[in-house]
């Protein structure tokens, strides 16, 4: 079975926003100061992050310091928040800013969707991946166990804060993690996909002009997806290209590489698995792109028992009806959605 999309065609029109959130995108940290000089904040820090930009952050405000790495996305870290929220005294009027990466958006905003029944929380994504996907759209979860973002909940931020100088200190590593997303988007988006497939090396060499253009054109693109359906009944589901096989080898290889690099590879496999379903020149074009960007770099895949990986796969969230469910980019802006046994 499987259903395909033509990227925004108005039949699909599913789950609408009354008001969708306030992006911002430039350089310079003065946006970021301002949200954290208001009243009633309590802030939500990556270890990483406050380590590196302490002297922007020296305030006298309610603070909580994630360590860093997805291992802490849980619900232990939501309930160590939680109470420090409350020993702060912050209540229903309290502003929530999260700052770092997708863990800490992920699970400060779902500190936010659960507080007191609900809180305002504000979105400053410091990674690319973020800037990208993870901070925008209003998907917030924690993991349980090897299991990725089982507990959590569709809560919009009230603004999303992208400030590209944080990129300057992303070690290589997120750097290759952000654009596994951008790789994802650019598939998915006609604009992105012209600007990614001729600037590539552009792209992996960091030139700051293209991602600039690269992060607007992915925001733009999921505000619109995320507009027409926000609780992933339908269109929605074409943003998990790659994410079904990437969060099976994320749980089976016990997170070993970066979320992005996972997607990556996810796509990889999943564009080979349906490659008769894809128009042959699109797919020649895919394969080159993955091979630029993951040139020298081991495969998960192979590492692992395809069992193994299939019965990870089976445990995916986005299933239905015991199908495993794909995001099948068949030609440049057509993507079937597939579920299969």
């Amino acid at each position: 079975m499987g259903v395909t999309y033509n990227i925004f065609n108005e039949s699909e029109v599913s789950f609408g926003i009354e008001s969708m959130v306030k992006i911002s995108v430039g350089n310079g940290f003065n946006r970021v100061i301002a949200e954290l000089l208001r009243d009633n904040i309590f802030l939500v820090v990556d270890e990483n992050v406050f380590e590196l930009y302490k002297d922007i952050l020296e305030f006298d405000l309610p603070i909580f310091v994630v360590p860093a790495g997805e291992k802490n996305k849980t619900l232990k870290i939501v309930e160590q928040i939680t109470v420090a929220m409350l020993e702060a005294g912050c209540d229903r009027k309290t502003r929530l800013i999260a700052l770092g990466g997708g863990v800490i958006g992920d699970t400060a905003g779902f500190v936010a969707a659960s507080y007191m029944r609900g809180i305002e929380w504000v979105s400053v994504p410091t990674t690319l991946l973020a800037q990208v996907d993870s901070g925008i759209g209003g998907k917030t979860a924690v993991n349980i166990g090897a299991y990725k973002n089982m507990f959590g909940a569709f809560w919009m931020p009230k603004e999303v804060i992208i400030c590209t100088d944080f990129l300057a200190t992303l070690p290589d590593r997120e750097w290759l993690s952000g654009i596994g997303e951008v790789v994802k988007t650019a598939i998915l988006e006609p604009k992105l996909w012209e600007l990614v497939n001729s600037g590539r090396n552009l792209l992996i060499r960091k030139d700051s002009v293209l991602i600039e253009q690269a992060i607007k054109l992915c925001i733009n693109f999921k505000e619109r997806v995320t507009r027409i359906d926000f609780k992933e009944a339908g269109l929605r589901r074409i943003l998990n290209l790659g994410h079904t096989i990437g969060h099976a080898l994320e749980s089976v290889d016990g997170y070993k590489l970066t979320h992005g690099e996972y997607v990556l590879w996810g796509i990889k496999h999943e564009t080979d698995l349906f490659a008769n379903r894809i128009e042959p020149i699109f797919l020649g074009q895919i394969r080159e792109l993955l091979n630029a960007v993951l040139k020298g770099r081991n495969d998960p895949y192979t590492k692992h028992d395809k069992s193994i990986i299939d019965k990870a796969a089976a445990k995916d969230k986005k299933n239905e009806n015991s199908k495993v469910v794909y995001a099948v980019p068949v030609d440049v802006g057509k993507v079937e959605v597939k579920t299969i046994n």
